[in-house]
């Protein structure tokens, strides 16, 4: 299983070459491709935040914006009927349909206990706390939406 670190917002991979008898991984960004390596895993956890670090200057020297693989805009598949219904559910709560797809998965999430269970699922831990660190929560996370809402929805959001 592949592990995650994350530092000043920017997740990179943690991965091992038997071969080679070295910890790699790269910087996760969408079009800049930073890579790193070490011998030990806390020779990987520094030149990681050395890998950010020195990518955020860089791109600060060139007057840039780093390149983010969440930038809060994407675009999903759904049938037609299904489109309509969230429409029109959202209609029915005065609400955009960007509101009501956010809520829908804020409260998806919180039934699967937010981002704690994210982050362990995909083996994330924030590289500046340490592995034992506390896994944040998301906010809203303990709020459940209303039964009306979550039967008028009935869409998996996985």
């Amino acid at each position: 299983m592949m592990s995650t670190m994350i530092y000043k917002s920017i997740e990179g991979t943690c991965e091992v070459s038997v071969d080679d008898g070295v910890l790699f991984g790269k910087l996760i960004l969408k079009g800049d491709l930073i890579t790193y390596e070490a011998k030990t895993p806390a020779g990987l956890k520094r030149e990681f935040r050395a890998a950010v670090d020195d990518y955020l200057e860089h791109c600060k020297a060139k007057n840039r914006e780093p390149d983010r693989p969440f930038k809060g805009l994407f675009n999903i598949r759904i049938a037609p009927e299904e489109h309509e219904w969230a429409v029109r559910c959202a209609k029915a709560q005065r609400k955009t349909l960007n509101a009501f797809v956010r809520k829908a998965i804020k409260a998806h999430c919180a039934l699967h206990e937010g981002t704690a269970l994210i982050n362990q699922a995909a083996g994330r831990w924030d590289a500046s706390l340490g592995q034992n660190a506390p896994r944040p929560s998301m906010p809203g996370s303990r709020t459940i939406i209303g039964t009306d809402l979550a039967a008028a929805v009935k869409m998996e959001l996985a």
